[in-house]
């Protein structure tokens, strides 16, 4: 049958390759006694059915006798990693598909074709069987998304043009087409014909890079990737469990390809303290650092099955990071601000800027003090409270969702618009200047149980800056500030060296407010957040904004429970 159809071919160099006894080879294939091929229950290869191949020792496994979820797959496919029970980590199954080129899906859609139709078919049309067979188990070939022009058809024609890999014959005008080697047992990500094939191949034939393990396995590496077209890249290592998502143009320089290293290990990296390299709060995009969530109920079910490559993350699978100490925010200033080493000391630069606390409060009485190091001549302040969505470009008490005392004439500022405060006090010197020590206390009575906990992130996009993972949120400045309702019974007061300036507002907006600094030009500023403060008041039930550092723990990881428990039935991975 196989003399026949290679005399009929118009490339005599691809029917010498065709051997006679290929018919036979096929036959025999479905059946193996090399004990290196043994699954679990010690039976030899079947090729009627799915198997996988383990990447450490090589042995095939029926899909039927392995316990994770694997998700769909087909026979003969050479893009995945798989790790059997002895030879994965904690002695578990693990196993993650990749991303599949054309000449792997082609490989793959011709060694089901020419099975499935032995030994009378060996060639296939790429209309009707090729392209077909490919668009029917996309899903189960490639983790890479389908594709919706139909311009990959031919694509698909390019490939199967490969001499090396397929052969082809034209039949009644038509060219039709089948596999060179037909040793069809010998297909799998340890094939090393086929390795030397796909790490030689085209880009431009690829869905993303050359996936095949062997290559990278040589190199020590783990075989990360990155798709075309696409802001995510995928973590192909079985002992790493994590990947990034797509991101926004501020990310645009942290994107570029880097090493398979690089992808598995930064992925698992878990922040210990916020990096010095970090997306800054701006442009309408707010960040927040996080870190994998151990309670979250879904994580193991998520290492397990490694069905993400390739797709965005899951962010209930994350938690805010939360940092273990109040200080100024590094990401959530105006970039210009410089922060000393311990982040208590801000200096200004040029026009007004801000930077906000690390933890906000959002009900209670909270304090801080603030101490002028430096206030040149020229330079001005106004600190105060501020919400998130406050502008970092502005002064505080630029907008509605901050308040502010000025140090020329003691002026209050609310949504732009300055009241005299202080000068009744001490009409001599009504404003503060350097050396003085100012005390900002804020007081928000508990109304509403949904203040006792904040809003949860877990349905925000992740996105990854540089090694680190971090929610991302868009701000809806104009919807969030028609939301805003006065708290009944809050207020907002200042003090100067002790002295109490008086009742600066009064029924402020309900919100979480942070303690906000804002200079103007290269003054200088120390912050005190307690417990310990120059001038203590002597307020019922007023905390340092210090005691934050615990309560935030509390409440942020009873909002992820509130979160999980009330999507129980909808969460998956």
């Amino acid at each position: 049958m196989i003399d026949n159809i290679c005399s009929n071919s118009n490339d005599s160099s691809s029917s010498s390759t065709l051997l006679p006894s290929s018919v036979h080879q096929i036959a025999q294939t479905s059946k193996s006694n090399d004990l290196n091929e043994q699954c679990y229950c010690l039976k030899s290869r079947n090729l009627d059915e799915a198997e996988l191949q383990c990447c450490v020792c090589a042995r095939w496994f029926h899909k039927n006798c392995i316990d994770i979820d694997t998700g769909p797959i087909v026979r003969f496919m050479v893009t995945y990693q798989f790790f059997c029970k002895n030879c994965g980590q904690n002695r578990l199954e693990s196993f993650s598909k990749k991303q599949a080129s054309f000449h792997q899906l082609c490989l793959t859609a011709l060694a089901n074709l020419v099975y499935d139709n032995r030994p009378n078919r060996l060639f296939f049309s790429r209309e009707r069987d090729i392209i077909p067979f490919i668009d029917k188990y996309w899903e189960a070939l490639t983790c890479a998304p389908r594709r919706v022009k139909v311009t990959w058809h031919a694509t698909v024609t390019r490939t199967l043009s490969r001499e090396e890999v397929f052969v082809t014959k034209n039949e009644n005008g038509e060219n039709i087409y089948s596999l060179r080697d037909l040793s069809l047992e010998k297909i799998g990500p340890f094939n090393e014909n086929f390795k030397t094939i796909t790490s030689s191949s085209s880009s431009k034939h690829a869905l993303g890079e050359s996936t095949s393990f062997i290559n990278n396995f040589q190199n020590g590496s783990s075989g990360g990737m990155v798709k075309r077209g696409s802001k995510r890249k995928v973590n192909d290592s079985a002992s790493q469990n994590f990947s990034s998502a797509s991101s926004s143009n501020q990310f645009a320089n942290s994107k570029k390809r880097g090493g398979p290293n690089d992808l598995s290990r930064l992925e698992k990296m878990v922040p210990t303290c916020f990096p010095l390299e970090h997306p800054f709060n701006k442009d309408g995009y707010r960040y927040y650092l996080v870190e994998p969530d151990p309670n979250s109920p879904l994580r193991q079910k998520f290492e397990e099955t490694e069905l993400w490559a390739g797709k965005p993350l899951p962010g209930h699978l994350y938690r805010i990071f939360l940092e273990n100490k109040c200080a100024l925010s590094l990401h959530d200033r105006a970039p210009q601000l410089k922060l000393s080493d311990d982040r208590m000391i801000v200096t200004g630069e040029k026009g007004y800027s801000m930077v906000r606390a690390t933890h906000g409060v959002s009900h209670g009485m909270w304090y801080f003090e603030v101490t002028i190091q430096e206030k040149p001549d020229n330079s001005a302040l106004r600190i105060g409270w501020a919400q998130k969505l406050a502008n970092l470009q502005a002064p505080c008490g630029y907008d509605k969702f901050s308040y502010s005392w000025r140090s020329r004439k003691g002026t209050k500022f609310h949504d732009s618009i300055g009241k005299t405060y202080s000068k009744l006090i001490d009409a001599e010197n009504s404003g503060f200047t350097q050396g003085d020590v100012l005390g900002f206390l804020i007081h928000l009575p508990l109304l509403e149980k949904s203040q006792l906990v904040p809003k949860s992130c877990k349905n925000m996009t992740l996105v990854k800056f540089k090694n680190h993972l971090y929610y991302e949120e868009k701000d809806n400045f104009s919807g969030e500030e028609k939301k805003l309702k006065p708290l009944t019974g809050s207020s907002i007061e200042f003090y100067k060296n002790g002295v109490s300036q008086g009742i600066a507002y009064c029924d402020i907006f309900k919100g979480t407010y942070y303690p906000a600094i804002s200079i103007y030009k290269n003054a200088t500023v120390a912050v005190n957040f307690g417990p310990n403060f120059k001038f203590p008041i002597a307020k019922e039930n007023c905390k340092p904004i210090s005691d934050l550092e615990f309560n935030s723990i509390v409440e942020n990881s009873l909002s992820d429970l509130i979160y999980h428990v009330s999507n129980e039935n909808t969460l998956d991975v």
